[in-house]
């Protein structure tokens, strides 16, 4: 079964997944991704707590997700738990490239998001480009677009 972990923005593009078979695939996600959502300000609140209800539903299934995530505070992820292995060294690896193409604040999750996708061998879902090239680079055939997953998969989504 693939594997698949979205980046924080896809779930703000998903209203309504249609799935014809959910066991074609399973979709992970660490507490980076509930943390970006949280300091997120949405003018509308119940967008919010739809977001972080599919998180906690994604979460509900994924009991074989192994946590790689270095606890960082600038991430939002104190309280996640940390896995001594190469916990970090990935994300560093991507945090320099991402940098190299642009400065945002959130360059960290994303560098994050992606090791934690990489470590646990599932594919990682990002509509940016730059984090996707910088992924593929290393890794490649490990980054796609959420359009690209749609079409993998079959599956229709609904867009806010």
């Amino acid at each position: 079964m693939k594997k698949y972990m979205f980046d924080t923005n896809c779930f703000y593009q998903i209203k309504f997944i249609e799935v014809d078979d959910i066991n074609k695939f399973k979709i992970l996600i660490t507490k980076i991704q509930e943390a970006e959502i949280i300091r997120q300000n949405f003018k509308d609140k119940n967008r919010k707590e739809r977001f972080l209800s599919i998180c906690k539903l994604v979460k509900t299934n994924q009991s074989d997700l192994k946590y790689f995530v270095i606890d960082h505070p600038v991430a939002g992820i104190l309280d996640s738990p940390t896995l001594e292995l190469d916990g970090g060294k990935i994300a560093l690896q991507f945090l320099i490239a991402l940098n190299a193409y642009r400065k945002e604040k959130n360059n960290l999750d994303d560098a994050l998001i992606a090791e934690n996708a990489i470590q646990n061998n599932a594919i990682f879902v990002t509509n940016e480009e730059k984090l996707r090239d910088v992924v593929n680079r290393e890794y490649p055939a490990r980054a796609i677009s959420l359009h690209q997953f749609k079409e993998e998969n079959g599956i229709k989504i609904q867009a806010y």
